[in-house]
C-alpha cells in the first residue's frame, strides 16, 4: 500500500509564517529587550514579583 502524503507537506511556508508576517526588525527589538531584562534580573537591578501576586494585587485594587 502506498503512503499517503498530506497536502500540507507541499506548502513551502510554515503556518506561523502565514498567520503573522515576518517582522525581523520587530523580532530583533524584542530579543534585545528580553536580553536586557534577563540581565537586570541577574544583576539584581529589578525586583521579580511572582505573577500570582501581581494578579491578586490587581484584583484587590480593581475588584475583578
Amino acid at each position: 500500500m502506498k503512503e499517503l502524503i498530506s497536502p500540507a507537506s507541499y506548502c513551502p511556508l510554515r503556518l506561523d509564517q502565514i498567520m503573522q508576517p515576518i517582522q525581523k526588525e520587530v523580532d530583533e527589538e524584542w530579543k534585545k529587550t528580553a536580553e536586557e531584562r534577563i540581565s537586570e534580573i541577574k544583576t539584581g537591578n529589578v525586583k521579580v514579583i511572582p505573577g500570582n501576586e501581581v494578579f491578586n494585587e490587581i484584583k484587590d485594587k480593581y475588584g475583578r
